[in-house]
Formats: structure tokens, sequence, C-alpha cells
């Protein structure tokens, strides 16, 4: 599917928009967001989006690149996710058909620019590693639309040696890719990945298109919500409280005890935490060029 000029998305937004925020396929959002001191959710409670449970136990495949050996987890959104199906619909309709539900003119060029990038040669990125700052990853999560699915993928190093092969297929991965999507990425995920790559002398390419999802949240929701973290809003954005998760400080030490044990319990809720981060990303884009 060719991308959209800047001009054809703006007709079919206008006559899209109307259509899009009155149709009976998307989730009931309350018109205004609860004041910074409320606890209750963005969209009202009947249109939960549904728990996304951890998998139980590691599903995958075993990869071979040049180096080595890792576990690839490859899974159809809707295989883990109830209301995957009407997620994927109402991504098209924005992304194939340009139903945008907000003036471009009212959005950061950075966002205007995601507009017309072409939308199935993007993912939506997060990691999970040893550390802050020279330490390994070793879980690279990703998720593009293929077809009419959504599909995620999740490269896991089994042991502290297969990072490097991980590394080699993802940036195999991202010569074949136009933009990436992440939440905080400009400051960790991308550089952490590159200098990675320098480590184990992986060749890399800097993505064409980098749109970090951090910064649209904060313009879009920091006056209305207590912080515009990921988690938050996820329950309150789009309105699907978590469980089966793991705090993200506990994540170091699970996987060195998961290489330690091989006991694929000790990791499968980490998975499970990088799954939800990325599908998340991808929602709160979405409610966000919906006009939500």
């Amino acid at each position: 599917m060719p991308k959209l000029s800047k001009e054809s998305l703006r007709r079919l937004g206008e006559l899209n928009r109307s259509r899009l925020k009155s149709s009976a396929g998307r989730p009931a959002v309350h018109r205004g967001i609860p004041n910074r001191g409320m606890a209750g959710p963005v969209i009202s409670s009947d249109a939960s989006q549904g728990f996304i449970d951890p998998p139980e136990d590691l599903p995958g495949q075993e990869v071979q690149t040049d180096s080595g050996k890792f576990l690839l987890i490859r899974r159809d959104l809707s295989d883990i996710w109830q209301a995957a199906e009407r997620f994927v619909a109402h991504y098209r309709l924005v992304f194939e058909r340009g139903a945008i539900g907000v003036d471009l003119d009212s959005l950061h060029p950075d966002l205007r620019e995601f507009c017309e990038v072409d939308h199935r040669r993007l993912i939506y990125l997060d990691i999970e590693t040893c550390g802050l700052s020279a330490a390994p990853v070793f879980l690279v999560g990703f998720q593009y639309l293929k077809g009419s699915q959504m599909v995620l993928e999740q490269l896991l190093a089994r042991d502290y040696s297969e990072e490097r092969p991980i590394l080699e297929y993802f940036w195999g991965r991202m010569a074949d890719c136009d933009a990436v999507v992440t939440f905080n990425g400009k400051s960790f995920d991308v550089p952490f990945l590159k200098d990675r790559a320098v480590y184990h002398g992986v060749p890399f390419a800097e993505p064409g298109f980098h749109l970090d999802l951090l910064h649209e949240a904060r313009r879009r929701y920091r006056a209305e919500l207590p912080n515009c973290k990921l988690q938050t809003l996820e329950a309150r954005v789009c309105g699907r409280l978590r469980r089966g998760d793991i705090s993200g400080g506990l994540i170091p030490k699970a996987y060195h005890d998961f290489v330690n044990t091989k006991d694929s319990q000790v990791i499968r809720n980490v998975v499970h935490h990088n799954a939800l981060d990325v599908v998340t990303m991808s929602e709160v884009l979405l409610r966000i060029l919906s006009g939500l």
C-alpha cells in the first residue's frame, strides 16, 4: 500500500472524521479526561480492552544467524489479545484510509511527518536489558502490520552469548523498515541497540524516521493525567490494567535467574511485560491520531 500524501490525508480526514467519532465499532470514550487529581480511567468501564494474559510457557522457535542462535517468539496479536481484531480494524481505517480524527495542522511537526510514512514499513519497538549502561540487551520486541494482521516478534537471548545473534536479526530486520516508533526510545532503546551493535561489530543503519511517543503523549495528555508513564497511559487512555506483569526494576534479576536455572517460568512475565509495552504504544498512538 503506497503512502498517502499530506493533502490526501487531510481530505480523507475531513471526510471520515465525523463518521469515525460516531463509529459503533470503536470503544466509547469519555469526552473529557479526568483532572490530575482523579483516579478514574479515561475510557468508560463498558469499553474495557480486556486483559492480555502472559503465556503459559515460552512459545517460539530457535533461529540461527551467522554468529549463533536465539529464540524467536512470533505471534499474531489476535492470539494474545481478545480486542485485537477491533484494534487492527481501527488501525487500518486510520492508516490506510486516512480517517484521522484530528486536524493535521494541529499536530506537532514530528507527528505530521509520521502520518506520511508507509505504515507497512514501520515497527513499534521496545527492549529489555540487564542494566542502564554497558549491559547486555536480552529481549527485543517489535510489532508490525502484515496483511490484515498485526504481528508481534520477540527476540530472546537465552543466555549472554545470544546477544549478538538477536542484534544481527534485529538490525537486519530494520534494514527493511522506513520508520520506528518507541517510548523514550530516542534517549534509551535505539542508542542502546546501536551501542551494543558497535560492541559486537554488528552492522546497523539508522531508522529513516523515529517517532518517540513519549513526547507526543506528553503534548496530548500532560495537562489531564498525573504523569505520562506508559502504564498510566495504558490504564487511563487504553482502559486496560495489567496482570501477570513484573516491575521493571526486577527484570535484570529475573533474567540472570533465568540464565542460571533455564526455568522458563522465571522469564515468561518479562516476555509478557515487553509485549504489553509494545502493544500499548501502538494503541496510544492510534488514540492520539483519532482525537481521543
